[in-house]
């Protein structure tokens, strides 16, 4: 929270001195792409030969172009081609020429079962496209934890849902609903589709994580990483510098200050929602 502070801090004092060149439109999207991050594993991406030589592009691309490469589905090696896109393997390596970006069409995902392999040097993420407002900042909205949920003392809430992503929206839906118990996790079973919201996540609650045991069903938590992005920064330009307001929906404890003025640039909330 205090980097994001500093960087947004930052931003503002360019956004002050300098005048900025608008962005160009964006494509418009029937429902809003989101990324659950699986670390430290990737997709085996010689899963079966038989598979069409469009169903996997690779590339040493950034980060933030693959992923947007898989967002508007695009092909990186032809940008007016279209290439649909569900999942990305992902490398970050030593220079900038040296990064991996795999990008896996809906084919390949259909086959993660079995087929995911540990290896340290790679993240996968998994693409989904949800019904939801909400759009995240980050990388990510979510990150997966194979086969562990949160304790029933600390669910929230328990909904029935069709799919994982419905259950993924309602979670990041939920703060529209409740400021109160905004949703930090939610596990899902896969077996009767139960939608587990809970206010608490591994951080806050982490031996409330479990692993589950039980060979009746499967069960795997989700956590939100949107959840920082319940805070509103709002900059005003005055003659003695810039003045930052947050606004939160939960209610924040912690301190934030300026990067190169720790002592006079300083506040410390407790518990409250405008600082």
């Amino acid at each position: 929270m205090i980097l994001l502070f500093i960087v947004y801090l930052l931003i503002n004092f360019i956004h002050c001195t300098k005048e900025t060149t608008p962005s160009s439109s964006l494509p418009s999207l029937n429902c809003q792409p989101i990324y659950v991050r699986w670390p430290r594993v990737k997709l085996n991406n010689q899963i079966d030969t038989n598979l069409s030589s469009s169903s996997i592009i690779e590339n040493n691309l950034s980060f933030s172009d693959c992923q947007n490469f898989c967002n508007f589905e695009l092909n990186p090696f032809n940008k007016n081609k279209y290439l649909q896109c569900s999942a990305i393997n992902y490398f970050v390596g030593l220079t900038n020429h040296s990064n991996t970006c795999q990008l896996f069409s809906s084919e390949y995902v259909q086959h993660t079962d079995g087929y995911m392999e540990a290896d340290d040097r790679y993240t996968f993420y998994w693409k989904f496209c949800l019904e939801t407002s909400k759009r995240c900042t980050g990388e990510y909205a979510f990150t997966f934890f194979s086969d562990r949920y949160m304790l029933s003392s600390d669910v929230t809430q328990i909904k029935f849902t069709s799919s994982l992503e419905e259950c993924l929206a309602l979670c990041l839906n939920s703060a529209e609903t409740s400021k109160s118990n905004a949703c930090k996790s939610v596990s899902f079973n896969r077996t009767d589709g139960g939608c587990h919201l809970s206010s608490q996540n591994q951080h806050s609650k982490p031996t409330s994580i479990r692993i589950n045991n039980n060979p009746n069903y499967r069960i795997d938590y989700y956590e939100n990483n949107c959840y920082n992005n319940s805070f509103t920064f709002t900059s005003n330009c005055e003659p003695t510098g810039i003045r930052i307001t947050v606004d939160s929906l939960i209610p924040y404890t912690g301190a934030l200050y300026g990067l190169y003025d720790f002592f006079s640039c300083r506040v410390e909330p407790k518990g409250t929602t405008t600082f």
